[in-house]
């Protein structure tokens, strides 16, 4: 444009319609690209859980992800295990975060668990502290997410 507009003379009504012109093919040549992923990115919801929500009920919704952090300390055996996942949910990551120095026996730490809702509806999330080779169900501790999700 600027070259037209330096080496030829042209009236306004032309300079217009150049500029519309360019404008029409910008607008085309978005509406051809894919940015329904991105747009969808920006809209998902980080419900950030700890111990306190326990038996809680949180709103979701579809494509929303539920983390949840929780105190484990697997030296003494003990560790955060998925005991019922309905189907609606996805577990999309299972980390540990261990901040103690090198070396620290008997430390706690963090287990993060992250979820993605996938359908709409109530569901429940649970998890127990126990010792997996433990049949004794009378030490083990629990941890229960209500959510209830929607489209």
């Amino acid at each position: 444009y600027l070259w037209i507009k330096r080496n030829v003379k042209m009236n306004n009504k032309v300079k217009c319609l150049i500029i519309v012109g360019m404008c029409v093919s910008f607008l085309i040549t978005l509406s051809f690209m894919n940015t329904a992923p991105v747009l969808a990115q920006h809209a998902v919801n980080k419900i950030e859980v700890v111990t306190a929500y326990d038996k809680a009920e949180v709103s979701a919704k579809v494509g929303d992800v539920i983390k949840i952090t929780l105190n484990e300390n697997t030296s003494t055996g003990y560790s955060w295990q998925i005991i019922d996942l309905p189907q609606q949910v996805e577990l999309t990551e299972e980390i540990v975060i261990d901040d103690n120095p090198a070396g620290l026996v008997g430390a706690a730490h963090l287990k993060v668990f992250e979820f993605m809702i996938k359908e709409s509806g109530a569901l429940k999330i649970k998890l127990n502290y126990t010792r997996v080779w433990e049949k004794n169900t009378d030490n083990v501790k629990n941890f229960e997410l209500i959510v209830k999700s929607k489209k």
